[in-house]
């Protein structure tokens, strides 16, 4: 599990890196923050057309131009009182794809004012040490995220769907969810990412460093 890997497989075998989402709450502080000294931008919610590869699974066999509907909705949680939980979903279109070949795609998630990735498991051999806490502070204030992911393939209609379940304070409004290209040198590099520890972001190897199209999502639109 510690490879978490970012690509779909043709029978879900090779796991897709997934994330989260924004929560509305506070104001943002007015000094430089990760997302805006990276000159990153928030893409609407609706459908996008991602650039990127299919793979049979273990061999990259071609680019697509895929289409992907995204969605964020926030309920109330849970168990904790003062959280919340933000849920985004990824449609793919998986129509273009050939017999036994799937889009690849990176996802992830992270908070928009220090960049810490939401990717972190204490344990990856122990299933029950997932999904874990990410704690971090900025701006004076000790903020904790929890996040969990589902998949589900729908192989009529040809699609594949990415839930990503973000927990977080109530008031807390950093979550940033991202999608974009991937191939299987980024999964294989991907499986070299010590996720036992803290990440952040621009150091992973999906960050929008290779060229290529990666879009960025918040509950707000903001």
């Amino acid at each position: 599990m510690s490879n978490k890997a970012r690509i779909v497989s043709a029978a879900l075998s090779v796991s897709m890196l997934f994330a989260l989402s924004g929560c509305s709450g506070t104001e943002a502080p007015s000094t430089p923050d990760f997302f805006e000294e990276h000159g990153l931008e928030i893409t609407p919610q609706g459908h996008i057309e991602l650039a990127t590869t299919v793979n049979d699974g273990q061999n990259d066999v071609g680019d697509i131009v895929a289409g992907i509907d995204v969605s964020i909705s926030e309920v109330a949680p849970s168990e904790r009182e003062d959280y919340k939980e933000i849920i985004c979903t990824y449609v793919y279109d998986e129509s273009g794809c050939d017999e036994g070949t799937v889009v690849a795609g990176w996802n992830g998630a992270f908070d928009r004012y220090t960049g810490t990735s939401f990717e972190f498991y204490p344990d990856p051999d122990d299933e029950d040490s997932m999904p874990a806490v990410v704690e971090f502070d900025y701006n004076g204030r000790h903020i904790d995220v929890q996040m969990s992911y589902s998949i589900e393939c729908d192989e009529e209609a040809g699609t594949v769907t990415v839930m990503i379940t973000v927990v977080c304070p109530e008031d807390y409004d950093g979550t940033v969810f991202q999608i974009g290209y991937s191939d299987m040198a980024i999964d294989q590099a991907n499986g070299e990412v010590d996720y036992t520890q803290h990440q952040t972001v621009d150091g992973l190897p999906g960050f929008g460093t290779n060229g290529h199209d990666y879009y960025y999502f918040s509950a707000s639109n903001s």
